[in-house]
């Protein structure tokens, strides 16, 4: 970028002269800018360049650097802006950065390199997060392609800890802090394109419906658990009941009265005979086969 600086040393000349004049008149020379990909995109990737060629993040950049930058995209898009309207464009792609990261930062979220932007493990969540701040809307309803070259150039400036990405690629990983860095003024603090700071409570919040829900899943399964376990309770319990009924039936069919009956019944049974019967008869096996054999096949 410095050699077109050199190589158009007038014409950059004319420009910066010019720019400054518009300043100083202010805003009567500039309409609104309204921005889109293309010129986005120009700006960012200046500004990568010039952190390249002076080792430094744009929050440190001075006012020549600016110039510089804003000399360049002028030249490149034939836009009519000024340095003010480039400063406060970038701060509103990092506000932009912030909202994205924010969201990416959630436990459940990864970025979606097809859509270009943060995506949640289930769809249902768009709306909860929503609930919480609207400012996450940008984030549903439009792709942001520059968000790894922001990632490099704003992350370090305004990250200071780690998120895990849902990506095989591999990026530095950051977590965001809220305010705005050093280029940032009071007055503009949550203020571009109508994009709010997101508060550190609304992860809270998003964590604890996300909580409820689980809660909810939860008692769910222990019901399911619960009733499936009461089934085999009920299943077992029938079981074990038929066992008791065939086992009281074996034991009725079988009994010591009816042996005791069938031997009396004989006829010329000795007392004898019938006190060593009847002490045979305390045991099952014994009864089983005095009350199965042929009536004509019993003797002693």
């Amino acid at each position: 970028m410095s050699n077109v600086g050199e190589s158009s040393a007038p014409a950059s000349e004319m420009a910066i002269t010019s720019n400054m004049e518009n300043l100083q008149r202010g805003s009567r020379l500039h309409r609104k800018q309204k921005w889109g990909p293309r010129g986005d995109e120009c700006l960012v990737m200046l500004l990568q360049e010039e952190q390249t060629a002076i080792n430094g993040l744009p929050s440190s950049f001075k006012t020549e650097v600016w110039t510089r930058v804003w000399s360049a995209y002028v030249l490149k898009t034939n836009d009519d802006v000024s340095i003010a309207q480039l400063k406060n464009r970038w701060k509103t792609l990092k506000k932009n950065y912030r909202i994205y990261t924010n969201l990416l930062n959630k436990s459940g979220w990864s970025w979606d390199y097809v859509s270009h932007r943060p995506t949640p493990d289930s769809p249902d969540i768009w709306d909860e997060v929503l609930k919480v701040n609207k400012d996450y809307r940008i984030a549903r309803e439009h792709s942001f392609p520059l968000y790894w070259t922001m990632h490099a150039l704003a992350g370090m400036s305004i990250a200071t800890g780690r998120y895990a990405m849902g990506s095989t690629e591999e990026h530095t990983l950051v977590d965001i802090t809220e305010g705005c860095d050093e280029s940032d003024s009071p007055n503009e603090k949550g203020q571009h394109d109508g994009i709010r700071s997101v508060p550190a409570s609304d992860d809270v919040e998003v964590i604890g419906v996300r909580k409820k829900r689980k809660q909810a899943q939860s008692s769910r399964n222990a019901t399911d658990h619960t009733k499936e376990a009461i089934d085999k309770l009920l299943e077992l319990s029938d079981r074990r009941s038929k066992i008791v009924e065939q086992y009281k039936d074996d034991n009725e069919s079988f009994s010591y009265k009816l042996c005791m009956e069938k031997l009396t019944a004989l006829p010329e049974i000795t007392a004898e005979e019938m006190y060593f019967s009847g002490q045979a008869f305390k045991q099952r096996e014994e009864r089983i086969y005095f009350l199965t054999i042929p009536p004509r096949r019993v003797s002693f």
